[in-house]
């Protein structure tokens, strides 16, 4: 099960990830899910294939080059094709096997699998597989006056 989450409240943006990826069937412990620029201004956390996340670590610095969440999410999914992903047909539009999220500038946004992002004007967000369990766990600890936004990203993971 995948969760990267980013939750927002008095003490700032936190983001977190569980620390398990599947490959090729196995299963493998890994640091983060978040790729975060040197400068701390971007931090992009991906689920679903791990593909695209090692393509997202080997080529963060190009794909953050603009700053700007709607071109970072095309040139992630032009690097996508060219490393020969062509993504699934779904209506009219390629779909692809991964969905993100990035925190930039004070605000959070979310990946679907047509690497397209919208921003949440929300103080949590989640997704991969156990995203269902983290939005839960955000929403009753915001109901018992947990704000904290560390608090609701460690222990909605």
């Amino acid at each position: 099960m995948t969760i990267i989450c980013a939750a927002k409240g008095p003490d700032g943006i936190w983001i977190g990830s569980d620390t398990m990826s599947t490959l090729d069937g196995g299963r493998l412990p890994i640091a983060s899910k978040w790729e975060v620029s040197l400068d701390g201004t971007i931090a992009i956390g991906a689920a679903g294939e791990a593909a695209f996340r090692l393509l997202l670590k080997a080529r963060f610095k190009e794909i953050i080059a603009s700053g700007d969440p709607f071109t970072i999410s095309r040139a992630w999914r032009d690097l996508a094709r060219a490393d020969g992903w062509e993504g699934e047909p779904h209506n009219g539009r390629k779909t692809f096997p991964v969905r993100a999220l990035m925190v930039t500038r004070g605000r959070l946004y979310g990946m679907d699998s047509t690497f397209d992002f919208c921003e949440h004007d929300v103080p949590f967000i989640a997704s991969g597989s156990g995203m269902d369990y983290a939005i839960g766990a955000a929403h009753i600890l915001r109901a018992e006056g947990w704000v904290s936004a560390r608090e609701q990203v460690t222990r909605g993971i």
